[in-house]
C-alpha cells in the first residue's frame, strides 16, 4: 500500500508539472503570436508609406492623426497599424532633423531627397506593440549592362566605324552581344574587349570572347512599369502640350502628345525628371534637339538622319529611352527599319541611349560620346573613322521613379 501511495504521489507531481508547462507554453505561444501580428502590422504600415510615396512621386507628407485617413489599417489576423511621414526632405528641398519616434530625447538627421517615416503595429487585443522607423529614398533605377555597344541580339560592323576608349590607354570601350558579333567591314578601332554569346568575329583590345555567358536583360514587365511611371511623372509636370514646331526651351517634367517632327530651330529639354514624347521623334536638317539633364522617353521611333548635330546632351547630361520597335511606322528621314537612328557629322555627346524593343543604327562620319544599348541589333554603319566613344561618366541605369527603404530599425 505504501509503495502504491508513493507511485500515485509521483504521478500526480509529474501531471502537475506537465500541466503547468502546457499552460506556460500556451501563454508563450500567444505572446509570440501577438508579437508577430504586431510586427506584421508595423511592416504593413511601412509598405503603405512606400506605396504612398510611389503614388505621389514623393510629394506626400501624410501622418496618422487618430482618424482613418488612409494612414491606419487592420490586417486579417487582427493586427492594426498607423503610419506617419514625419519629415519629407524631398518636399522641403533640404535636409533636416526630426524627433526620434522611438526616443524623444534623440533627433534623426534626414538627408536631402530622403523621407523619414515610422509605423506602429499592435496585435489583436493590444499587447506589446512594435515600432518601425525607416529612411526612404527614390530608387537609383534598374541597372543595364555596361559598355560602349550593347546588343540583346547581334552586332554588325558594316563600315569603318571605330569603338573608342574613354581616355588613352583605358581600353574600356566594351562591346557585348547576346547573339553574334559580325565584321562585315574592317573597323577603324576596337579599343576594348568584345563578348558574344555566339560567334565573335571582331578582336578587340583586351580580348575576344565568343561563346560568353549571356547578359541579364530587363524583362518586359519591368520596362512596362518603368515607362508607365515615366508617363505618370511627366503628366504631373508642366502639363500636356503639343509638339513644338520651332525653337523652344522646355523646363522640367512635361508630356508631349504626338510626333515631334522638327524641321528647323532648336528645342532644349531642361532638367526634367521625365519628359515623355508620345509619338515619333524625327529631327531633320537644320533642327536640333538638346537634352540638358532630362530623362527623355519616346514611345515611337527616333531618327536624326540628315541632321547635323541632330541630338546631343549638354553638361547636365541626360538619358534617351526609345520604346519603339523596328516594325513601327518610321520617320520620313529614315533609311531603314530601326527603332533608333543617329547620323552624326561631328563629335556629339549623346549620353546613355537605350532602345529596349528594337535596333540601333549608328551612321555618319562623326563620333557620338556615350553608350548605345539595344534590345535587338546594333548596326555600326559609320564611315571615315566615325563611331562611338564610351563615356565613363554614364551610370547605366534605367530610371524607375519608385521608392526604396534605405535604412530600417525595429523596436
Amino acid at each position: 500500500m505504501m509503495i502504491a501511495l508513493i507511485v500515485v504521489a509521483v504521478l500526480l507531481f509529474v501531471a502537475v508539472v506537465l500541466l503547468s508547462n502546457a499552460f506556460g507554453s500556451a501563454a508563450t505561444e500567444n505572446s509570440i503570436r501577438s508579437k508577430l501580428a504586431a510586427f506584421n502590422a508595423a511592416e504593413a504600415g511601412i509598405d503603405q508609406v512606400v506605396d504612398e510615396l510611389d503614388r505621389s512621386h514623393g510629394s506626400s507628407s501624410a501622418c496618422a492623426n487618430g482618424a482613418d485617413n488612409g494612414t491606419m489599417g487592420t490586417l486579417s489576423d487582427g493586427g492594426s497599424y498607423q503610419w506617419c511621414i514625419a519629415y519629407n526632405a524631398i518636399v522641403k528641398q533640404h535636409s533636416g532633423y526630426v524627433l526620434d519616434r522611438a526616443n524623444v530625447n534623440n533627433h534623426i538627421n534626414v538627408p536631402l531627397n530622403t523621407v523619414y517615416a515610422w509605423s506602429s503595429g499592435t496585435g489583436q487585443g493590444g499587447g506589446r506593440g512594435v515600432l518601425i522607423e525607416a529612411l526612404i529614398a527614390p530608387s537609383s533605377g534598374m541597372t543595364l549592362p555596361a559598355g560602349a555597344v550593347i546588343a540583346g541580339g547581334d552586332v554588325y560592323i558594316r563600315g569603318d566605324a571605330g569603338i573608342y576608349e574613354s581616355t588613352p590607354g583605358a581600353a574600356d570601350a566594351v562591346m557585348r552581344a547576346n547573339g553574334n558579333i559580325y565584321e562585315n567591314a574592317q573597323p577603324s578601332a576596337v579599343q576594348g574587349p568584345t563578348y558574344a554569346a555566339g560567334i565573335d568575329q571582331v578582336p578587340g583590345e583586351g580580348g575576344q570572347f565568343p561563346n560568353s555567358s549571356p547578359m541579364p536583360v530587363l524583362s518586359q514587365s519591368q520596362l512596362t512599369a518603368a515607362a508607365g511611371d515615366a508617363s505618370n511623372e511627366a503628366t504631373g509636370g508642366t502639363a500636356t502640350m503639343p509638339p513644338p514646331t520651332r525653337s523652344a526651351v522646355i523646363d522640367g517634367n512635361v508630356f508631349i502628345n504626338g510626333d515631334l517632327e522638327l524641321t528647323s530651330g532648336t528645342v532644349v529639354l531642361s532638367k526634367g525628371k521625365s519628359v515623355f514624347i508620345d509619338g515619333n521623334v524625327c529631327i531633320h536638317d537644320g533642327a536640333k534637339l538638346i537634352n540638358d539633364g532630362a530623362n527623355l522617353w519616346v514611345s515611337g521611333v527616333f531618327s536624326t538622319v540628315g541632321a547635323s548635330g541632330g541630338y546631343s546632351v549638354r553638361a547636365q547630361g541626360g538619358t534617351l529611352v526609345v520604346l519603339g520597335s523596328d516594325s513601327a511606322p518610321q520617320c520620313v528621314n529614315s533609311f531603314g527599319a530601326y527603332a533608333l537612328q543617329l547620323d552624326p557629322t561631328s563629335n556629339e555627346r549623346v549620353g546613355l541611349v537605350y532602345a529596349p524593343n528594337g535596333s540601333i543604327d549608328l551612321a555618319g562620319t562623326g563620333t557620338v560620346v556615350g553608350a548605345l544599348d539595344a534590345g535587338n541589333q546594333v548596326y555600326l554603319d559609320s564611315t571615315s573613322g566615325g563611331g562611338i566613344r564610351i563615356d565613363k561618366k554614364i551610370a547605366p541605369k534605367l530610371p524607375t521613379y519608385d521608392f526604396k527603404i534605405v535604412s530600417y530599425m525595429e523596436y
